[in-house]
């Protein structure tokens, strides 16, 4: 598996590292006159330097902010890296599984995939594991075991065993159903919400 910081070279290669500048991360917005993807440059930048210097909760606003206006595969390998060195196993297995899911250059190598069983192993071991559940559309207000949860998709951890959850959204048929989280494996739903008969 490519170090964290091959993955930063390369993109400096591709022309996105910038000089990189302080910034807080409720100031993730375009200041004016400068386009989102030049942004998303000085923030990925921003990241590399405080990755570099051991800033690891500084790198990840800084990477979170760059993946919001220009998601990748690289910047979720890069943001799951960070959150590994912190010692975060639940946030770096979500983007690990969200770099595996948008098809990064080593997605189904050896390395990622140990790196995704090691990080659920860790859940596992604190008595939880992590599940995501998505929707078609997204942005579905989502309730699970009862409780509201966020809007689609939704990365949680729960308890091994059998849950509910519940999808509903304008204009489309409401979701309930049931899944099994199983102790040693994270998991992903994908649900379709069927439009709502006509009225």
């Amino acid at each position: 598996m490519s170090s964290i910081l091959s993955w930063f070279l390369r993109a400096a290669v591709l022309g996105v590292l910038v000089a990189p500048h302080a910034v807080a991360a409720e100031e993730c917005v375009p200041g004016p006159g400068e386009s989102p993807r030049d942004r998303a440059k000085a923030e990925y930048g921003a990241g590399l330097a405080a990755y570099q210097e051991g800033r690891f909760r500084e790198a990840i606003d800084h990477l979170t902010c760059a993946n919001q206006f220009v998601a990748s595969a690289d910047l979720a390998y890069n943001i799951a890296v960070t959150y590994d060195a912190m010692g975060d196993a639940a946030s770096a297995l979500r983007w690990f599984r969200e770099y595996r899911r948008q098809g990064g250059a080593d997605a189904d190598s050896a390395p990622v995939r140990d790196k995704v069983a090691e990080l659920e192993a860790a859940l596992q071991a604190v008595g939880v594991q992590q599940v995501t559940i998505a929707s078609t559309p997204a942005g579905a207000t989502l309730r699970v075991d009862e409780q509201a949860t966020g809007l689609t998709p939704f990365t949680l951890e729960l308890k091994p065993g059998r849950h509910r959850y519940q999808l509903s959204a304008p204009g489309r048929q409401s979701a309930d159903a049931m899944f099994e989280l199983r102790a040693d494996r994270s998991l992903d739903l994908a649900v379709e919400l069927a439009p709502a008969a006509p009225e």
